[in-house]
């Protein structure tokens, strides 16, 4: 139990700010996805997109950071489901951002091919662009806030 580390999920009241309910977990977020997908397997999408999220933040020098793995989490899990259903969020001015942020857009491709190998379907360049928003939002260098900010315009809307 010493060293290990261990995720709190409150659930408050939000008119009274009293405790409701709370789990503790070895995995952030896992139980919320768990109750919410309606069919995949949650361990397996939990396990495969962890590793994604690991893998990029590894290659892009992103420190960890738990609103990004919650908003990464959270997103990715609900868009392989609604992908492998055929429901896609459209993105606008999509090969604007694509060109944009060429470099990001393709690592993030990249490291989405082990959840679409895993999960057997292909993962539009619409839901590749709004992860590619979220790992936007966390990258460590002002080199790459000056793109980000430069695009913000033609940033989609979910």
């Amino acid at each position: 139990m010493f060293g290990e580390k261990l995720y709190l999920s409150p659930i408050l009241d939000l008119y009274s700010s009293d405790l409701v309910r709370y789990t503790i977990s070895d995995r952030p977020v896992l139980s919320m996805v768990t109750t919410m997908l309606l069919f995949l397997d949650t361990n397996k999408v939990f396990d495969a997109v962890s590793a994604v999220l690991k893998n990029i933040q590894q290659e892009l020098a992103i420190p960890y950071n738990e609103r990004l793995a919650v908003r990464f989490i959270f997103h990715t899990s609900f868009m392989i489901e609604r992908s492998i259903k055929g429901e896609v969020l459209q993105y606008k001015k999509l090969t604007n951002f694509i060109s944009l942020h060429k470099s990001l857009f393709e690592t993030v491709r990249h490291h989405f091919q082990l959840i679409q190998n895993s999960f057997v379907f292909r993962i539009p360049d619409a839901e590749l662009a709004y992860i590619t928003e979220i790992i936007m939002d966390y990258l460590p260098s002002t080199s790459d806030i000056d793109t980000h900010t430069a695009a913000s315009e033609d940033k989609g809307t979910i």
